[in-house]
């Protein structure tokens, strides 16, 4: 009886492990398609943050008008088809002219007037007020989006 209970705990044991290590595998490849997708962007810009609206205690959903730069929202769409971890990553929701949308996790921090600095190159996300840095985030940690686990994974059509 001790012996099949101590095969048990040790299979157990082995399957807890490797469930582990396959999450542990699928997290760490998907930070990696966001440095990769944020890297690939190519943002530099700047923009004033014209109005927020807070989703949650946090998360902030800006609108800002572009003051230096050109974002390209149309790089998001080519880039998503090299996707393999993710279903869907975005930074900016809308593009109108000068104009864009997006959402900060730091949100609670952000107030209508202050500056917005966008760098694909240093993988920052910069406000300021009155010349003064007041919050900034890992652009990659900002990225908005979605991935599925390994075992539901949708089958690429080659």
């Amino acid at each position: 009886m001790k012996k099949t209970l101590l095969i048990l705990g040790s299979i157990g044991l082995l399957c807890a492990l490797l469930i582990f290590r396959s999450f542990y595998r699928q997290h760490h490849r998907m930070e990696d398609e966001r440095a990769w997708f944020t890297e690939a962007l190519r943002y530099e810009f700047s923009a004033r943050v014209d109005s927020i609206s807070m989703l949650n205690e946090h998360m902030g959903k800006l609108w800002c008008s572009v003051t230096a730069g050109h974002p390209q929202a149309h790089r998001e769409d080519s880039l998503k088809l090299l996707f393999k971890e993710h279903d869907m990553l975005y930074l900016i929701f809308k593009q109108s002219g000068d104009s864009i949308v997006f959402l900060v996790p730091n949100g609670d921090l952000v107030k209508k007037g202050d500056s917005v600095r966008v760098s694909s190159k240093k993988n920052s996300i910069q406000f300021f007020r009155e010349g003064t840095q007041v919050a900034s985030d890992a652009m990659s940690n900002t990225l908005t989006g979605f991935g599925r686990p390994f075992f539901m994974k949708r089958k690429k059509k080659d």
